[in-house]
């Protein structure tokens, strides 16, 4: 049972690092010719609140956090799909993240807090941006971090999940045991 935690859990084997959101770029050239805005986005994924300075830095240390988002690109007349960028909107609740103060380039956008690891709930609007700098029609996606302290979740390989599977086995061998020893005597009455 015990390497069953280290098979399941998910530990990162790159070290602790602090991946930048890269400003996106406005052509001018695109600016003049094009005012039709990008489609709207597919999909955006949001992954788990981590703790630590980044991806792979979950420590327990509760000195910060970390959440990525995952965005699946809508179409555009000019730009490439892989080539728009995004703007970040806070629209409701507590979000203690820094946020971009412009669009950002790339579909995978890391933000990252100094607060301590903390129970929020917040609304943010992804908004796709063309290289002319047309805006197009935002997605709203509902971040939350439920568990204040350590995260102990099944994907760092501890918590309530894993001792609730101990204890289940627990029982389940103490059952066999005394199963056995209760027909060993039933035959015994029999005879």
């Amino acid at each position: 049972m015990a390497g069953s935690l280290f098979v399941l859990g998910d530990f990162d084997a790159h070290a602790c690092s602090m991946i930048d959101n890269f400003p996106y770029d406005i052509d001018p050239a695109e600016a003049a010719v094009d005012d039709t805005p990008p489609g709207m986005i597919a999909a955006v994924k949001v992954g788990e609140v981590g703790e630590g300075g980044g991806a792979g830095c979950s420590d327990c240390g509760g000195d910060s956090m970390h959440v990525s988002l995952s965005v699946t690109p809508g179409a555009d007349d000019s730009t490439p799909s892989g080539d728009i960028g995004y703007e970040l909107e806070v629209v409701d609740g507590e979000f203690p993240f820094s946020m971009p103060e412009g669009p950002i380039e790339g579909t995978f956008i890391l933000l990252f807090s100094e607060h301590d690891y903390r129970v929020f709930t917040a609304t943010l609007e992804v908004r796709p941006v063309d290289r002319a700098g047309n805006v197009g029609p935002g997605t709203r996606v509902e971040i939350r971090n439920a568990v204040a302290n350590c995260n102990m979740t099944l994907g760092s390989g501890g918590g309530s999940v894993w001792l609730a599977i101990l204890a289940l086995q627990w029982f389940a061998r103490r059952r066999r045991r005394g199963g056995g020893l209760t027909r060993g005597i039933q035959r015994q009455e029999r005879a």
